[in-house]
């Protein structure tokens, strides 16, 4: 057998109906010792149970994601699972094909990749997902150019990245999950859980309950985590949301250029249950116009807002700063910001920042504040720290 296989011409019908599990485990069971290619024609590929692939090298190719699609009346069920506990999967790639459901989805994934090292995921789009991709203790997996849509409200992931803290090395580009249905949003567009290393750029989540919900579950370490230019726009609770549970460890996460922007909580929350949070750097990133704080920091170790934007937030009333600080974090550090009615917004907080004083060490300085009232909580007429060069437009303190 060749390493490139049209799997029409061995049998399979891409009528919707016509279940290929079984034909195309036939197939792969035959490719040649490195694997092989094989090419979905147009036409819908029916799915009632998972598609295992647990050998090296195997790559699956469609003809568009509009033309090669997967379906599957089964609500509970996986579609196609790389790898297992016991059996490590490489060298494979998914490439131009849709996935679908004709039911609503109770559990599984689209893409499961289970064990997997070096695979890559391009150009695809899921619909209807309960998860559509699951990155479980896997490695080196790039995933680039897909659409999400409308994974299942309250519980569904666009994409899941967790394992047990050894995995490192995911890469995202391009990725965008979407709740088209804002009354039932789905529970986050990312949850990155446990990693090692990730990267993610140019991606985006929107009107999902949380954009991109960063943790580390109890034990465990979720560290070096790389953010550039991505969006989280219009969801009903947070637009990042990065959290330690009892016993863990979240630190050494950068961002830089990353959006948050109308969404109905906070635009950037950092919070600590129990665990560590430490070294968060958010470098020149903007959040604009959201229900909460800007950003709200709860017991971290270390965390730094440099040459950044954050305006017109706090519009639904329940905090009075841009910057919220609480739980007792270690060192605060807030540079060179621009703060308050920024951006052509007006922002509804009183003060740029609130709760220093919980903070055991700050260095905030040279900030441009604009139409708050004060920069900080005040003590017998004064503010609670001394500030550095801070300038204050439209300053109404007496």
């Amino acid at each position: 057998m060749t390493n490139y296989i049209d799997v029409t011409s061995f049998g399979i019908i891409p009528d919707g109906i016509s279940c290929c599990v079984d034909d195309l485990t036939r197939i792969i069971a035959r490719l040649p010792p490195n694997g092989g290619t094989l090419y979905f024609p147009p036409g819908d590929y029916a799915v009632s149970k998972t598609i295992n692939i647990d050998r090296n090298g195997v790559s699956l190719r469609g003809a568009g994601v509009n033309s090669s699609r997967f379906f599957s009346d089964n609500p509970d069920h996986t579609y196609i699972r790389y790898g297992s506990p016991s059996t490590q999967v490489t060298h494979f790639s998914i490439q131009q094909l849709g996935f679908n459901t004709h039911v609503p989805r109770g559990e599984g994934a689209y893409l499961h990749l289970c064990n997997a090292f070096n695979g890559k995921i391009s150009d695809c789009f899921f619909a209807n997902p309960y998860i559509a991709v699951n990155v479980d203790n896997s490695s080196f997996i790039y995933m680039s150019d897909c659409m999400i849509v409308d994974p299942i409200g309250e519980v569904g992931l666009g994409v899941l990245v967790h394992g047990n803290g050894r995995h490192n090395d995911q890469y995202f580009t391009r990725v965008f999950v979407q709740s088209q249905d804002r009354s039932t949003p789905c529970a986050a567009g990312f949850r990155l859980a446990n990693s090692q290393a990730l990267w993610m750029t140019q991606c985006g989540a929107y009107h999902c309950n949380i954009g991109v919900q960063i943790l580390a579950t109890a034990g465990m370490t979720c560290e070096h985590l790389f953010f550039t230019d991505n969006h989280a726009d219009n969801c009903v609770t947070d637009g990042w949301l990065i959290e330690a549970g009892a016993s863990a460890v979240v630190r050494r996460l950068q961002f830089h250029g990353d959006w948050a922007a109308s969404n109905g909580g906070t635009g950037w929350r950092v919070r600590s249950s129990g665990g560590i949070v430490d070294d968060i750097s958010l470098l020149g990133v903007r959040s604009y116009a959201n229900a909460g704080a800007g950003l709200h920091a709860e017991s971290a170790e270390l965390i730094s807002l440099q040459n950044s934007t954050l305006a017109g937030n706090c519009l639904r009333g329940e905090t009075s700063a841009e910057v919220v600080l609480n739980g007792g974090n270690g060192l605060v550090v807030i540079q060179a910001n621009r703060i308050g009615s920024v951006s052509g917004l007006t922002s509804r907080a009183h003060r740029m920042i609130e709760g220093v004083a919980t903070a055991r060490r700050a260095a905030i300085s040279n900030n441009i504040a604009v139409g708050l009232s004060s920069i900080g909580e005040s003590s017998d007429g004064e503010d609670s720290l001394a500030l550095r060069n801070e300038i204050i437009i439209g300053d109404t303190r007496a």
